[in-house]
């Protein structure tokens, strides 16, 4: 279980990930590495009273090319500009994966609470909506030594209703670690 530090921004025009890098090198930052891109598919659950959103609360399952995890988060209360959430996160094995990805959310609840039993997640979940995602990733370190990885995504979600939107230029920032 670890504390999450993110903040979303969605700018009103296209943005160039590599003038932002530049622009915080330009600023003191250290960019460590290239931009990594990687293709992700996440789907979000929640009962049909919504109840883990109303919480502000999220379980969803992630598939990627290194396998699946499972992750709930429950929100934090924070001054600290950041969105701040516990985030509970369990790898999901192999074999709980069929040969057509399908992971069934009575396992991926099971597998999570193998870890965090005392997690209170409703009964009856579905799919509320699935991002597949084009992210492109890099950490770079503050002034301070703090390191953050910064992601900006290409998004193509779909909702419980099958309606699809394309969302471009989500840029996220998490705090990986801070230097006191």
């Amino acid at each position: 279980m670890s504390i999450e530090n993110e903040l979303k921004l969605i700018p009103n025009e296209e943005i160039n990930p590599k003038d932002i890098l530049h622009l915080l090198e330009s600023k003191g930052y250290n960019v460590q590495g290239e931009l990594k891109v990687g293709r992700q598919e996440d789907t979000y659950y929640d009962d049909n009273e919504g109840t883990l959103n109303k919480n502000g609360c999220s379980f969803r399952i992630r598939r990627k090319n290194t396998g699946a995890v499972v992750t709930c988060k429950i929100p934090v209360v924070s001054d600290t500009g950041y969105k701040q959430r516990i985030e509970m996160e369990v790898n999901i094995p192999k074999e709980y994966v069929l040969d057509d990805g399908t992971i069934f959310i009575e396992d991926a609840v099971d597998i999570l609470k193998t870890q965090y039993p005392d997690v209170q997640i409703p009964e009856n979940l579905s799919m509320v909506v699935k991002v597949m995602n084009n992210r492109n990733k890099v950490n770079v370190q503050a002034p301070d030594g703090s390191i953050i990885e910064l992601a900006f995504d290409d998004l193509q979600i779909q909702d419980k209703h099958g309606y699809e939107y394309k969302m471009k230029n989500e840029m996220e920032s998490e705090v990986m670690s801070r230097k006191s």
